[in-house]
Order: structure tokens, then C-alpha cells, then sequence
């Protein structure tokens, strides 16, 4: 159970490394960003440290990597760019958003295809480095303890800046070619 914790979990901290991106965040801030994780055997968290971060783009990130967790469904980059209320219900229970996650998710206001991107891009990055790669990341999370704040990993270890680009672009091409066809 805990391993499935750790993959949504690392989910949304892959979406925020995209969604940094996303929002114009420079490498040389990406690269002091500071996260936590928490794993129990039935939830967990993943959070933003405020140092470094202007309020609004913390807050514009955390609503962007709410729906990381979407990227385990295939449908879900169609179902969030459609306009379907009950499919998009159905995608963010079926990704087992939490309560908090649905608020965040619920306050994005800006262009309405960027959540998608954003699970498309996180698509990308698993496809990208692998199964094995991603169970060591996940046995990784649930190794750090979010209690000690004083040793809060970097993002920019799960999620390095140029992986997180590169992602990105990929996504929104995909999705520009999946528009022109």
C-alpha cells in the first residue's frame, strides 16, 4: 500500500517540477526549491517549501500539481481537456485526488489546458525514465521524513530542471499535434 502512496505522491511532485517550469520559473530558483513527502501506509503528502518561492507562484503550482496523480490514467489528458464535469470527476476519483487536492485543482484559473499539459508532461517524464527509475524514486520518498524540516530534499533531485523542460515541451507538442489532427 505504501508503494502506491509513493507513486501519487511522486506525481505530484513530478506536476510541480512541470508546473515551475510551466509558470517561467528560472534554473537557478528551480534548482534551490525545496519539497517534503510524507508516506504512511494509507495517505500522503507532498508540499512546497514557501523559502525561495513568491507566494503567487507557490500557490499557482500547487494548484497545477494537484492533478499529478491523474497522469495513472491514460484518459485522463482527453477528459481534462474536454468539458465533461462527470468525466472529470470520474478521472480525478479514479487518480484517488484527495479533498485538498480537488480545492487546489479547483482554484487554477488560468489557461484552462494547462492541467492537461501538466499530466501529459508527467506521462512523458515516466515514460521517459523508466519503470525501474521510478520505483527507486518511489522508495526514495518513502524513505524521507517530512519531519525534518532542517533536511528537505531539492526538487531539482526528483525532478531535475532540464527533465522537467524537456517534458513540458514534448507535452504540448503532443497535444498541439493531437489539436491539428
Amino acid at each position: 500500500m505504501t508503494r502506491d502512496v509513493a507513486l501519487h505522491e511522486l506525481r505530484h511532485g513530478l506536476a510541480c517540477g512541470v508546473a515551475l517550469v510551466a509558470l517561467g520559473i528560472d534554473r537557478q530558483t528551480y534548482d534551490q526549491v525545496k519539497c517534503h513527502f510524507h508516506v504512511a501506509s494509507a495517505y500522503g503528502e507532498f508540499g512546497l517549501s514557501p523559502d525561495g518561492l513568491p507566494e503567487h507562484v507557490r500557490a499557482q503550482a500547487s494548484e497545477l500539481m494537484a492533478v499529478g496523480p491523474c497522469a495513472a490514467l491514460e484518459r485522463a489528458v482527453p477528459v481534462l481537456l474536454s468539458d465533461n464535469a462527470h468525466a472529470r470527476s470520474a478521472v480525478f476519483r479514479d487518480a484517488a485526488l484527495s479533498a485538498e487536492d480537488l480545492d487546489l485543482a479547483a482554484r487554477w484559473n488560468g489557461p484552462p489546458a494547462t492541467p492537461a499539459v501538466i499530466v501529459r508532461a508527467v506521462q512523458c517524464l515516466e515514460s521517459g525514465i523508466g519503470l525501474a527509475r521510478v520505483a527507486r524514486l518511489c522508495q526514495l520518498v518513502r524513505k524521507i521524513d517530512a519531519a525534518d524540516l532542517d533536511q528537505l530534499p531539492r526538487l531539482k533531485f526528483f525532478v531535475p530542471f532540464d527533465a522537467a523542460s524537456q517534458a513540458l515541451t514534448k507535452a504540448r507538442l503532443n497535444l498541439h499535434a493531437r489539436k491539428s489532427a
